[in-house]
């Protein structure tokens, strides 16, 4: 288990985009913006059957970041080990999962439940390293 320092532990609770890099099969990086939870040291994500869970599936070493702040001085990147979860988005969804995205869902026009429907993948990411920069 890594620690994560105070200010960035409230980042990665409050912030709602992380950025996700996987590796495709021939080697190049695969980066997307997705909305996650974080627990201690593991981060939630869900996702529809894309290339992410293909690139996953193949190599589950990742990457995740959070966007820069502070005029791009507070720059939090980690190292991760991705696993997709053999249970469906609707039972591993934390409530608080869905009351931190409560606003952005309801701007699309989704409740939780049928965003857990549309995005079946839980991907579980442990943090083993953050790096610095």
């Amino acid at each position: 288990m890594i620690e994560v320092d105070d200010a960035v532990g409230q980042r990665l609770d409050d912030e709602p985009i992380i950025w996700l890099a996987t590796t495709r099969p021939d080697g190049r990086p695969h980066l997307v913006p997705v909305w996650f939870w974080r627990s201690d040291d593991t981060v939630l994500i869900f996702s529809k059957n894309d290339q992410k869970i293909r690139n996953i599936q193949r190599q589950p070493r990742v990457m995740v970041a959070l966007n820069a702040a502070d005029d791009g001085e507070d720059i939090a990147l980690f190292e991760g080990q991705a696993e997709l979860s053999p249970e469906s988005s609707s039972a591993v969804m934390p409530a608080e999962y869905a009351a931190k995205y409560a606003a952005l869902l309801h701007r699309l026009g989704l409740t939780a439940d049928e965003m857990a429907a549309a995005y079946l993948q839980p991907i579980i990411i442990r943090l083993v390293r953050q790096i610095s920069i």
